[in-house]
């Protein structure tokens, strides 16, 4: 197995001025995978089965993303909405982080891109490669 990523510290990011969105890129870390399926609920039948528990029923005919990451050789898996897979696709794209948040907020309106970075990085998404001053 690969060694892990530096991470991203969570409370650096959070006390960022908003000026640095224009100026930071997030990367997302070589162990962090993300899909979205429009029209499928692959991550609730997936994750049921991961964790050897029935589907729901009735099961909602929803598209629905997954995030899947590597933390410490532990792998955890949770739901990922449209508009934070299309953030880490941007964010994987290399673009800035107002960018990215542009690009999210326009496939998902209602996005709470707080409650995303900050979910985003707690799982562990972000390598601290070239921000040395935000390592955990």
């Amino acid at each position: 197995m690969a060694t892990d990523d530096r991470l991203l510290n969570a409370t650096a990011i959070a006390q960022l001025p908003a000026e640095c969105m224009q100026t930071i890129k997030l990367k997302p870390q070589k162990a962090a995978r993300w899909i979205w399926f429009a029209d499928q609920p692959v991550y609730t039948i997936w994750s049921a089965n991961r964790e050897h528990v029935d589907v729901p029923t009735p099961l909602d005919w929803i598209g629905e993303g997954a995030l899947i990451t590597r933390v410490d050789g532990a792998v955890s898996w949770r739901a990922l909405s449209a508009g934070g897979c299309t953030f880490l696709d941007a964010c994987a794209d290399d673009l800035l982080l107002d960018l990215a948040i542009e690009k999210s907020i326009a496939v998902e309106p209602s996005l709470d891109v707080g409650a995303v970075l900050s979910s985003l990085v707690s799982a562990g998404v972000f390598t601290a490669r070239g921000h040395d001053h935000f390592l955990s």
